[in-house]
């Protein structure tokens, strides 16, 4: 975190600071938004799998035995 003393007296060299801060928060917030949309991309690909083991175990359980009687 930055002091008073470690600031400069110059207007102009304050302004350049300041967009330089602006742009550092702009290009965090960009990789933190493409994070976030990983995130949520490989919780749906958890989520699907999820869904498609629950649907073969279901399959095991239910279908399968019932096979197994028709033959």
């Amino acid at each position: 975190m930055l002091s008073s003393i470690d600031l400069p007296n110059d207007i102009d060299a304050l302004k350049a600071l300041l967009l330089a801060s602006e742009r550092l928060v702009r290009e965090r917030d960009a990789t933190i938004a493409t994070q976030g949309d990983a995130l949520l991309n490989m919780q749906a690909q958890l989520t699907t799998r999820a869904a498609e083991i629950e649907h073969l175990s279901v399959y095991d359980d239910f279908v399968c035995p019932l096979m197994d009687l028709s033959h």
